[in-house]
């Protein structure tokens, strides 16, 4: 393979080359990891990856993988590798507005002030960030949905609030705890081959 082909990821039959190596950011549909000392019960679980879809804001994109796992929840896995690699599990994707003492138009204002603050389960989080994106889901542009979002941080990092107001109706709001790269084990990046 010359140097030309090397730099720009193709063998000189024309194929990309794929990084096999078993890290989080390679996982397919289909593979097999598992999450160390994750949420507040500090869990460890089996995950069987059913998906993995897209996100992307302005040039920037990153991922999620969702999955089956052991203990019978739906597992979702934000894979975020901008300057490092920044991994958060959803602990609780059933919150609504109201839950974390929000409404559409106190959004709104925390938008235009770009700051505010909101109190759940006993912890302060802090605004740090709202703007537009992109869900594509398994990855796929023309499963394109938009949606504004904002983020809110606690003290130490560790958890975050998301709130997702999606285009074409609809809110999610999601409480994630960010995890080390230690704490997932990658046990297979797709399904064995027969």
């Amino acid at each position: 393979m010359g140097l030309f082909n090397k730099l720009f990821g193709k063998e000189e039959s024309g194929e990309s080359v794929e990084d096999e190596r078993l890290i989080v950011e390679n996982v397919e549909q289909g593979g097999l990891i598992h999450i160390r000392n994750y949420g507040p019960d500090m869990e460890d679980i089996d995950v069987e990856i059913t998906r993995k879809n897209m996100y992307c804001q302005k040039q920037f994109c990153w991922y999620e993988l969702q999955g089956s796992a052991s203990n019978g929840k739906q597992v979702f896995l934000e894979i975020d590798r901008e300057d490092e690699l920044e991994l958060d599990i959803s602990i609780d994707r059933e919150l609504g507005l109201s839950d974390i003492g929000l409404t559409k138009s106190n959004l709104g204002e925390i938008d235009e002030a770009e700051e505010g603050e909101i109190t759940f389960q006993g912890k302060v989080y802090e605004y740090d960030d709202s703007d537009e994106a992109f869900f594509y889901r398994d990855c796929d542009e023309e499963n394109e949905r938009a949606f504004y979002y904002w983020d809110f941080y606690n003290d130490d990092l560790e958890y975050t609030i998301t709130v997702k107001e999606w285009e074409r109706g609809g809110v999610d709001v999601t409480l994630t705890q960010s995890l080390r790269e230690d704490q997932i084990e990658v046990y297979s990046l797709r399904p064995a081959s027969d």
